[in-house]
């Protein structure tokens, strides 16, 4: 008899030990199927509070993303042709991030600029979207045409206004832009502007680089831009700046110099 509920009592212990360890699983999947059009799909699930994080390291490049729980996102390959290694990673009770997940990968992507075509996660866009399908009906000739790709730059310099509140609440914290959200209440801050921007132009073959950096009107202040291609070449765009400026009957123009802008990340 006492041995019996000697072992009944073991039994009890390690079901008590295992629940909690499987509770607390996280899922985490790296996809390459679409490796060649330089994105990669990443799905994540857990039970816990614990941030996960994605790394896409090749050399001494490498960018980090913030992992949604419950979704499967999209990442852009940005370095180039090489090898990569994509990572995943985790937070510890110290604050740190320990790396769960590690796996390299060979990347050749044939036409570098089909990179920034992409849905992604920051430029996250569909053919179901209402800003997508106002874009389809305001540009109907072919792409490298100028005046079309000016349709929505125009609309955003002269339609949006800066949300200072959103900035003060954001500037802090992990935020992701939703593009139709900025196209209905035509406010965002410059991250929302230039994610629609990106989307809009992309769904019509265009590519369109969103970059964060720097810009020389505003040193201390992380900023976020465009940068389409046109012709064989890179454009940058500021609708944030411009926006700004033609509000108070300033003139701009659509193309910026360069070397006005410090990149730190293009996505």
């Amino acid at each position: 008899m006492k041995k019996i509920f000697f072992l009944i009592s073991i039994l009890i212990i390690f079901i008590v030990v295992l629940i909690p360890v499987k509770a607390s699983a996280a899922d985490y999947t790296i996809n390459t199927d679409n490796i060649s059009n330089g994105v990669i799909d990443v799905a994540y699930n857990s039970t816990l509070n614990t941030v996960y994080y994605l790394k896409i390291v090749k050399g001494d490049q490498s960018i980090w993303y913030t992992l949604i729980k419950g979704t499967t996102d999209q990442f852009s390959l940005t370095f180039g042709n090489g090898t990569y290694t994509l990572k995943i990673l985790e937070t510890t009770e110290a604050g740190k991030a320990r790396t769960v997940k590690s796996i390299e990968v060979n990347v050749y992507i044939e036409n570098s600029t089909d990179i920034y075509l992409n849905s992604v996660q920051n430029v996250e866009w569909n053919n179901n979207m209402d800003s997508i399908d106002y874009s389809n009906s305001i540009i109907y000739e072919t792409v490298e045409s100028l005046i079309q790709k000016v349709k929505v730059y125009e609309l955003i310099i002269f339609n949006y206004s800066y949300d200072y509140n959103k900035f003060d609440n954001v500037k802090a914290s992990f935020y992701l832009p939703v593009i139709d959200d900025t196209f209905h209440s035509q406010m965002g801050i410059c991250y929302d502007y230039s994610s629609l921007l990106a989307g809009m132009l992309r769904s019509q073959g265009v590519p369109t680089k969103l970059v964060k950096g720097y810009a020389s009107f505003s040193p201390d202040v992380y900023h976020a831009w465009n940068e389409i291609y046109i012709n064989g070449k890179w454009y940058v765009i500021d609708t944030t700046y411009d926006a700004y400026y033609v509000k108070r009957g300033t003139k701009v123009t659509m193309f910026k110099n360069p070397n006005n802008y410090n990149k730190v990340y293009e996505y």
